[in-house]
């Protein structure tokens, strides 16, 4: 499976990265996943959300935390690829 980082490095076109694209990635990357759990959370259950938020509440890694967004919303990473592109088009000026 293909990085979040990957996947904003080849879609804003960046080669070999300096300090300040991987700076650019990294909060391409943070606008991306937010985003993202936004839109994840309006798809489920009051329920879902509340162990969402236990489950953030205990400092969780950001892979337990993506694999329980994952699981209660199978498109989650075909939503995470979608806001990518949505900022690639936002910064291309589309």
């Amino acid at each position: 499976m293909e990085t979040l980082r990957d996947l904003i490095a080849r879609s804003f076109t960046f080669t070999d990265l300096n300090d300040d694209e991987t700076k650019m990635i990294n909060e391409l990357a943070d606008i991306a996943i937010q985003r993202t759990v936004m839109r994840a959370l309006d798809k489920m259950t009051d329920e879902e959300v509340m162990k969402f938020e236990e489950t953030m509440g205990e400092n969780a890694e950001p892979k337990t935390v993506f694999g329980y967004l994952e699981s209660q919303v199978p498109s989650f990473y075909d939503m995470l690829r979608e806001e990518v592109l949505r900022l690639q088009a936002v910064a291309a000026g589309n």
